[in-house]
């Protein structure tokens, strides 16, 4: 199964699986389940997946994939199936690391993809990546928000990443904040309140706008400034300079 993991379950019928430091979730329906993501080092995700669901009473269930976005430490494991969702602004950025022939199905914002008595929305949340998503689970209240919103580090830099769209993905979560009850992360903490959205954007404008001092760090051999906002801490290119409101006037 390759490196060590942990299961958590969430309710009944969801399921977390720690990957280090990335998670990735199994949902169950009446007439199938889905992987959200497929990890970063588990060899043998179906195979885990059916674990659980054969625990649970749901021996034989078809399971499907769909990725928050097309970052490679949450598509290991896509390689075991036939095909995948991801949405269509992600797919170049995926087979730039994954140069495989799998079948990509394309996911857009409004779509649902019902496993059976559970309905989960597609909204479509670029500025982490193009492609980015969250899932609403309708019925059961509940958001996935990828890499998107979370209390870790939220990466910005990279051609494939646009900081300038996020703050109005994050608006766009909050206008839909009385319909789930808790976020759930794919980095860092597992379970956030909805309000954790509003901080996560309050966050970023501070940044734009120059209130955050950063730090000069390294990450996957580039050197960035790590903005330490609080409720979360960005990662943005040298080249991408924040002035504050007094030195524009």
């Amino acid at each position: 199964m390759g490196e060590q993991y942990q299961i958590i379950q969430i309710d009944d019928s969801t399921w977390s699986i720690e990957d280090g430091f990335v998670r990735f979730f199994l949902l169950k329906g009446d007439e199938k389940a889905l992987l959200i993501d497929s990890g970063v080092d588990i060899d043998g995700v179906k195979e885990l997946a059916s674990g659980i669901l054969k625990e649970a009473g749901a021996d034989g269930l078809l399971i499907e994939l769909l990725n928050t976005h097309g970052d490679g430490d949450h598509c290991h494991g896509n390689q075991e199936f036939d095909w995948f969702y991801m949405h269509e602004a992600d797919w170049d950025l995926y087979r730039s690391q994954f140069p495989d022939d799998i079948q990509i199905r394309p996911v857009k914002d409004g779509d649902i993809i019902d496993l059976g008595d559970r309905p989960l929305e597609i909204i479509h949340i670029p500025g982490h990546t193009y492609g980015s998503i969250a899932i609403l689970d309708v019925n059961r209240r509940m958001l996935f928000s990828g890499d998107s919103v979370q209390n870790g580090d939220i990466f910005m830099f990279g051609n494939h990443r646009n900081l300038d769209e996020y703050p109005a993905s994050l608006m766009k979560l909050q206008e839909l904040d009385e319909r789930f009850d808790a976020v759930y992360a794919s980095h860092a903490q597992l379970k956030l309140e909805p309000d954790h959205i509003g901080e996560c954007f309050d966050a970023c404008e501070s940044m734009m706008h120059g209130e955050v001092e950063p730090s000069e760090e390294e990450r996957h051999g580039v050197i960035i400034n790590a903005y330490d906002c609080g409720a979360c801490t960005f990662l943005v290119g040298k080249d991408r300079i924040f002035e504050s409101d007094e030195d524009d006037d």
